[in-house]
């Protein structure tokens, strides 16, 4: 299951307006067995809207490509999209997972002739270079893959990316797969190269979550005391880990 039981209840419980602006946000769908909660989410986005990131920029589709899978057509993102995808599914969970990097590591093998320019500005139109940036690197010195010249000048260039490297090596040596409270957050500040989406990301955090909603169950016509949850249940997080 990728929630609690009470967070699934929660889910099976929006209905009409609430629904919309859970979809909006999150981006996800999710589909629950009544019998034990199992519940699969279907996404109509890369990654949900509380992590202020630019991946519905227009460029991220303009070259999709269709493939044969049972015979039948299915679009499919083109090879210089995938890395930023990747990276940003692997930034999203703050590189719980040694598989999110040879994923990364798997992208580069499978397509050598992958057009870095076009990746690399990619990722500036869409304010995750240096979360692409840290993918890379990652991939280059834990798993040995090689990357091109014009990727490593710019590794080489950005001061940040040694601490960051640094941190996540860290929470794989103490073996926290979790989200780690604050120091999550503090990453996700330290990923990010512009204050404007700095700030982007911090107000997002105020915004309720299913496991607001789940933890403090209100009627819909007073939902909005949910925002005063959630800053009260994000310091009790911060607390407990820290």
């Amino acid at each position: 299951p990728t929630s609690s039981r009470r967070e699934s209840a929660c889910l099976s419980s929006l209905k009409g307006d609430e629904l919309l602006e859970y979809l909006k946000w999150q981006r996800e769908y999710h589909l629950i067995r009544r019998s034990d909660g199992l519940n699969i989410d279907l996404h109509c986005g890369i990654v949900p809207g509380s992590f202020a990131f630019g991946l519905e920029h227009n460029a991220l589709w303009s070259d999709v490509q269709n493939v044969k899978i049972a015979g039948r057509d299915m679009p499919q993102l083109s090879p210089e999209s995938m890395p930023l995808v990747l990276c940003a599914n692997g930034t999203k969970d703050y590189w719980s997972e040694l598989d999110r990097v040879a994923d990364v590591a798997a992208v580069i093998t499978k397509f050598s002739e992958l057009d870095w320019e076009l990746v690399l500005d990619r990722a500036e139109q869409m304010s995750i270079r240096r979360a692409l940036l840290l993918a890379l690197e990652l991939s280059h010195s834990l798993l040995s893959e090689p990357i091109p010249s014009i990727v490593l000048r710019q590794i080489e260039s950005d001061r940040a990316l040694p601490m960051l490297s640094a941190k996540i090596r860290r929470r794989w040596l103490n073996c926290d797969g979790r989200r780690a409270g604050a120091d999550s957050i503090l990453f996700h500040l330290h990923i990010r190269e512009r204050w404007t989406d700095r700030v982007r990301y911090l107000l997002h955090q105020f915004v309720p979550t299913v496991g607001d909603r789940a933890a403090a169950p209100l009627p819909e016509q007073v939902s909005f005391l949910h925002y005063f949850v959630r800053p009260v249940r994000l310091v009790g997080k911060f607390v407990t880990k820290n």
